[in-house]
């Protein structure tokens, strides 16, 4: 007999969502991990550094390739993680002189 019901009651058997829950709390976990604190070193950059401004140079001067970056992020970049262009040039022209000595040996 069932209490408080017309008709059989059923045991419905669903699909566990207890991965999709972990899966789901483990994100939001790590996006908040390294967004709040990007977040707040890209707002203390915008605040007090501030973007880069153009000024009187001497005529000797040379700037260096990240000087050419306006916002302080992508100089320390390009300071950082990239060649630059004269090294990139040197080792394009090195690969093709070794290419050039390859052929004239055969």
């Amino acid at each position: 007999a069932v209490r408080w019901g017309h008709g059989k009651k059923m045991f419905v058997i669903k699909p566990s969502d207890y991965y999709d829950r972990r899966f789901l709390r483990l994100l939001q976990y790590y996006i908040l991990l390294t967004g709040i604190p990007m977040a707040v070193i890209v707002t203390c950059v915008n605040v007090f550094v501030g973007e880069a401004e153009l000024a009187e140079a001497p005529e000797d001067y040379e700037p260096e390739h990240w000087e050419y970056y306006k916002h302080p992020i992508t100089r320390w970049i390009a300071r950082t993680f990239y060649d630059s262009p004269v090294k990139d040039y040197e080792k394009m022209m090195a690969a093709i002189q070794i290419e050039k000595e390859k052929a004239d040996i055969r």
